[in-house]
């Protein structure tokens, strides 16, 4: 019961942060693919702590389902995140972009120090970089469970 409680506590702000946040960042995304704001900035800092949080515990409660959830997710993330600029233009378009809704959007934000520090467009490889970074953390955390 308890075990239930915590993942409800912790799935419902998530959910709702998560819709609130898909709408600004999903905004930026589509009509101003450069520099994110520093609101970005934070909704993607506090998106990467809420699945920080999930694996932690995931790996709390050796919930393998829930680290394969992990995996996936983070997984698809670096490859929509890596194909993105390479099939935007073909007949994929429409399915990259609902892969780009639900995989690059809640990150784009990440890339705020980025294009603070470097002038050039970093955005996608930063962006693979945070979900490779994602997707060891949960690789790592699934073979010291086995």
């Amino acid at each position: 019961m308890k075990a239930k409680l915590l993942s409800i506590l912790l799935f419902v702000p998530l959910v709702v942060f998560l819709i609130l946040g898909y709408r600004n960042n999903f905004a930026h995304f589509l009509w101003s693919w450069g520099r994110p704001s520093f609101f970005n900035f934070i909704y993607s800092c506090v998106f990467l702590t809420f699945w920080l949080l999930l694996l932690f515990f995931a790996i709390k409660r050796n919930a393998r389902r829930l680290l394969r959830f992990y995996l996936i997710f983070w997984l698809l993330s670096i490859l929509f995140t890596g194909a993105l600029p390479f099939l935007a233009d073909t007949a994929l378009a429409i399915l990259m972009l609902l892969a780009s809704f639900v995989f690059v959007v809640p990150t784009v934000g990440i890339t705020f120090p980025f294009t603070i520090l470097f002038d050039a467009d970093t955005t996608t490889i930063s962006l693979v970089l945070v979900s490779l970074l994602m997707f060891l953390l949960g690789f790592f955390a699934r073979r010291k469970l086995t």
